[in-house]
Formats: C-alpha cells, structure tokens, sequence
C-alpha cells in the first residue's frame, strides 16, 4: 500500500479472533468466521497512530508455515519475501500451547515480532490465566492482551506494533532441536553461500533447517543457489544420519521439538487453568456433533431460519413493495408526454431493481442467522459433523467448510477450496459447491416462492435447498469415482473453536458486510441487466413484448423449456439470470409488471416448483465462473457450465412430472 511508513504482518492460527482483531485496527469490515480457510487471500488496512501510518496485511490463518497447503504459501512468502517491518501473532489465550508452535516458527524467521495474547475474556471464563510479562520475558518480545470483538487493548497493541517495527527489536529464543539436528544445520549453513541465499530472501538458518524438514518450496528455492548439486548431497547425507540415529523421519522429528517447546513455554507461564468438571461445550457437543442427530439438528436449524426469514422480513418488504408501486404509478402518469423516459425509470428501475430491493428485510435477516451462526462457533462443528459423510463421497469433511460458505456466495465458496491440501479435493469441490444455494439463489427462490406458494413458500423453499444440497454431496461422490480415480481425499485436521455468544456488534459488522454486497449488485449489475433488458424489450418500439428482439430469442430458446410447462418469458429470465441470478427478479418484475399476481398467473404450481429447482441449479452466475476459471482454469470452468445446465434440466423435469401428482 502506498505511502505507508511501516508494513505489519497479522500472523496467527484460523480461529484465534484474528480477523477481528483486524477489524479493531484498520476499521474494515472483513468477514469473521469460526472455521479454517475464512479468510484466503490476504487483505489490507491501514491504522494511523501518532502521526505513523501503518499497512496491516491480514495473511490467511495458518498453523505452520511449512508451505504445505496455499494458504501457509502465501503467509510464508509474504513474510519471507515482503520483509514486513513486524509482525502480530495473534494467540489464543484458551489454547495457548497450540498457538505458540506458530509463534516459534515466526520467532525462527527473524521477523520483528508483537504478541496479541487475544481472547482473554474467554480465558477468563474458563479460569485461565497467563501470565504474559513472564512470557514476554522469555521469548524477548512484547506480549499485549486483547480481546478484539470489544477492543479491549487495541490502543495498546497499536502503539507497541509501531514501536517495534521502527526498532527492529527481534527476539532472542531459540528452539533447542538437540546437538545431533543443529549440527546437520550448521554443516547445511557451511555450504550455502548466504549471500546467495539472501537472493531468496530466506535467513540460512531457517534454510538449512527446512531443507532437512524436506521443505518442497525451500528445496526450489536451493535449485536457484550455486553448488546447489553439492548441497543436495549434504542434506540427504544429514537426513539419512538423523533417520539411523532416531528412528524416525526428520519431519515428524523436528515438529516434535517445536511442540515441546511450545507445551514448555505454555506451562512455565500459565498461572492457572480450568479443572475438575467437564465445560459446558462437552456437553453441548454430546448432541450438536453426534454422528446421526448432528446432521438432523443442522437440518432442522436451517429451517428455522428460513421459516423466521419469511414471517419477519415479508411484512416489511410487501410494504417497501407497495410504496415502490406507488412511487412508479406517480412518476408513470407525471410522464406521460415523455414515455420513453418514464419507461426507464417505471419498468427498468423502480420494477426491476425496485423487486429486488423490496427482498432487501429478507435477505438481512438471512444474513443476522448465519452471521450468529458463524459466530457462535457453530459451523465449525458442521465440517466435523459432515466429516464421515464427505469421507463417504470422497472428500475430507473440510471439504465441506467451501459448501457451508456457499450459502452465502459461490465465489468465495470456490476461492475457499485453497485452504484444501490437494489438488483432487479442490477440483471435485470446485464443481459440486455451487449447487449450494447462494444468497442471490436464494433471493429468486424467495421471489418465486412467494408468488406462487404463499404462506407455504418457506417449505417449498427450504425442500429446493434441500435438493441443491443433496446433489452438491451426490456430484462430488461421483466426480470423485469418474474423474479422480485411485486418488484418495486427505484426512480432516480441524479445530472446534469454543461457543460463544455472538455480540451484536460482530453479527451486525458480518451481515453488513454481506447486505452491502447486495446493494452494490442492486445498484449495478442488476440495474445494467434490467436496463439492457428494458431496451431488448422496447425495439421496435409500440409493439407488443412478445414481438420485440427479446421476446423474439425468448421464443427462439423456450423449446428448451416447453417440457417444465415454461414459456418465452422464463427463458428471458433465466438467459439474463447468467450474468446475475438477482436480475432473474428484475426481468420477471418487468414482465409482470412489478406484480406478484401477474406472475402467479403464468405457470402452473408443478412448473413453478420446476422452475425453482432449475433456477437453483442451473449455470452459475459470471463472477463464479471467472473465479473457477481462476482457480481451475478454462477446461473444468466451461465443465461446470456445461454439467449444471443438463443437471438443471433433467432435475427440473422430474420434479415437474411428479409434483403435477400432488400440487
């Protein structure tokens, strides 16, 4: 970021309150979430403190910085390569000795380092109690306490990261790895030119000793340094002794040592800790993550939430709807001596985006029940609770972390599948998670629901959802058996964060965050697809909208959809739902005229239940398809485009068929 006087890397394990504590500092409004992989790319702030401007890069949630997976390449290669001028750990006070295996592994690249010791009102409750002076005192850094959801010691750490990071103070610790390991070290260090490891940006001694760890990103990087044949020798020569004296793979070895001496360094400075009877989270999870009343518990709690959605946000919406109707009555007849322009502001603005404002009270209350949700702690147990069924369709149950975020968008529902560690989970991910309901599904599920179901919409809503979510599970199952034969899912590793009780302010910032993104597609894409919509539907101008160029190519395609009792009009919609599933809600409140009765009067309720479940399926909007290109590349991108349409059709098409039996 430009025109900063100090860059400062927020470091820390996924579930440490670190991107709040991120928030308090820079102010921004990023997402927190209780599971690995919330945050993926790295994001920036800024903080000004005493006439110091800061850049804050929040790096993704890592436990090591073994370069394994691509968010602790990212981590890593920004603090190696972009040389911050400190860093915050973030620890969690209620698991600090997990924490501290990261913080030494910061230590041993020599980074500037802050420790934010966060979380400290959970520690509190549970009778724990560090103390961090002592800490501090051993590891040569500062340590701060802070709670970031309240910002409590905010200031503090503000002005302790500065200090640091004009002062350069690193710490004095080192991890004692024995004699036998530092020796084979030393010998590595001796032959590696520093000055031609500093090209790599990387201190020697953390190179030598991730070169006996088999560090494959550190072993490219040695392929860049002269005599680097010569240093291979060496290495493997130093591993093969280490294995013959232990026993044991040098790995395996080395992370033993860090553990060690982050279980020491937890014990010498914990004051005190819970004792005696089992915590309330235990008991808790004794149901919420059961094998079998797990899965019927999110069930159930998913439909609650989409029952509350319709009984508190319709009111409010149908009367944002009635005063919308109004308004484009007035501005109509105010008009009359300039139709053209009263026809861009009644049909195009105020029908179309005006529909989907109007859904504005549902979707907020949406996003309040997932952002507790999240920030309960809750659904992190979901990847737990869905790990022996994803195991069962061949993907890890943090597989299943990229799905749950689905239900909120599908581009960071893809982007999420970096945080999976091999290639074969996050292609098969990649295809099947946006069969999720996203929230813009969700918006036009809500929107046809309610024009043809009426006080019964939340069920026909929550049983489309229910489908999506099945055949999401039912397509990575068989992607997994056709494409990616003979390759084994890589086993869960996942921490369940305590529950908590969300505060206001965090599900506020959160739902904000996601309802801002609503607007801002209400103000764009959805007005520029409703506008080119109103355009393609007025030449010729004075004729009827069956005759216009796009009600001409929505009978060129309805053939398509003639078999789920769809005509013309449903295909427009749903050919302009591909930039935008929202503006689907804008194209049919054009056509219908801003109506829900008009709409109810063009379909039967089997081919409106039909054109739910494609709508719900059928090809994802641009911004996924872009960031599956992005992820994947072009081949499985244009895959996913091709499988979801038929999918959608023959889905559609059954459900027709058997629901004309009962509706």
């Amino acid at each position: 970021m430009a025109n900063s006087d100090l860059t400062i890397a927020l470091a820390g394990n996924p579930n440490t309150g670190k991107t709040s504590v991120f928030n308090a500092l820079t102010g921004s409004t990023q997402a927190v979430g209780n599971w690995p992989g919330v945050t993926v790319e790295k994001k920036t702030g800024r903080m000004l403190v005493d006439g110091t401007q800061a850049e804050i890069v929040d790096l993704p949630g890592t436990y090591s910085l073994s370069a394994f997976t691509e968010d602790e390449i990212v981590a890593r290669d920004f603090l190696v390569k972009n040389t911050p001028d400190v860093a915050i750990n973030v620890v969690d006070s209620t698991a600090l000795e997990h924490s501290l295996f990261l913080t030494l592994q910061l230590i041993e690249l020599e980074v500037p380092l802050v420790i934010a010791l966060n979380m400290q009102d959970e520690a509190q409750k549970k009778g724990i109690k560090i103390d961090s002076a002592k800490l501090s005192r051993i590891l040569g850094v500062p340590v701060v306490e802070t709670v970031g959801s309240t910002g409590r010691g905010m200031a503090e750490l503000k002005k302790t990261a500065i200090q640091v990071g004009k002062s350069k103070q690193k710490s004095h610790y080192k991890v004692d790895f024995g004699a036998d390991i530092e020796v084979s070290a030393k010998k590595i260090e001796c032959a590696i030119s520093s000055e031609e490891v500093a090209k790599t940006s990387y201190k020697t001694h953390f190179f030598a000793h991730k070169l006996l760890e088999k560090d494959p990103q550190v072993e490219r990087e040695l392929d860049s340094i002269a005599h680097s044949e010569k240093v291979h020798e060496i290495v493997a020569m130093e591993i093969k002794k280490l294995t013959k004296i232990y026993g044991d793979d040098i790995e395996t070895l080395v992370a033993d040592r860090r553990y060690a001496a982050a279980n020491g360094l937890a014990k010498m400075v914990t004051i005190s800790s819970p004792q005696g009877k089992a915590e309330v989270t235990d008991t808790i999870d004794s149901v919420l993550i059961n094998k079998f009343f797990g899965i019927i518990f999110f069930l159930v709690i998913m439909w609650g939430v989409f029952q509350l959605t319709f009984l508190l946000g319709s009111p409010i919406g149908e009367l944002i709807g009635a005063g919308l109707d109004r308004l484009g009555t007035w501005i109509k007849q105010a008009l009359q001596t300039l139709p053209w322009l009263g026809g861009v502001l009644h049909d195009a603005i105020i029908n179309g985006v005006g529909g989907v404002l109007a859904l504005f009270p549902n979707i907020f209350i949406l996003f309040v029940f997932l952002s507790a949700l999240e920030d309960s702690g809750y659904m992190a147990r979901i990847a737990f609770v869905m790990d022996g069924l994803m195991s069962r369709i061949g993907l890890s149950g943090k597989a299943f972390v990229p799905f749950v975020i689905g239900f909120g968008c599908s581009v960071p529902a893809v982007m999420a599948t970096r945080t999976l560690e091999s290639k074969r989970d996050r292609i098969i991910t990649i295809l099947s998670a946006p069969l999720v309901t996203c929230s813009a599904r969700m918006e036009v599920l809500v929107f046809v629901a309610g024009a043809f179901f009426g006080a019964s919409a939340g069920n026909f809503v929550w049983a489309v959802v229910a489908l999506s979510l099945a055949l999401s599970v039912g397509t990575a199952k068989l992607f997994g058996l056709v494409l990616f034969k003979n390759q084994p899912p890589t086993p869960l590793l996942i921490e369940l964060p305590p529950y908590r009780v969300p505060t206001v302010r965090s599900v506020l910032i959160h739902t904000w965050d996601r309802a801002k993104h609503f607007i801002k597609k209400a103000g764009g894409v959805i007005l520029i697809g409703s506008l080119v919509f109103w355009v393609a539907s007025s030449i010729p101008w004075g004729v009827r909208l069956e005759d216009t160029i796009i009600g001409q190519i929505g009978h060129f395609i309805s053939f398509a959809f003639t078999p789920l009792g769809l005509d013309w009009r449903a295909s427009i919609a749903l050919l302009f739902g591909i930039v935008a599933k929202e503006v689907v809600i804008a194209v049919f409140g054009q056509l219908g005229d801003g109506s829900h009765d008009n709409i109810s009067k063009w379909y039967s309720a089997s081919s409106a239940l039909g054109l739910m479940v494609f709508l719900n399926l059928y090809t994802p909007c641009l911004a996924t398809i872009a960031a599956t290109k992005a992820e994947a590349g072009w081949k499985w991108a244009t895959f996913q485009v091709a499988y979801s349409l038929a999918l959608a059709w023959i889905m559609a098409f059954l459900v027709v068929k058997v629901s004309v039996l009962f509706l």
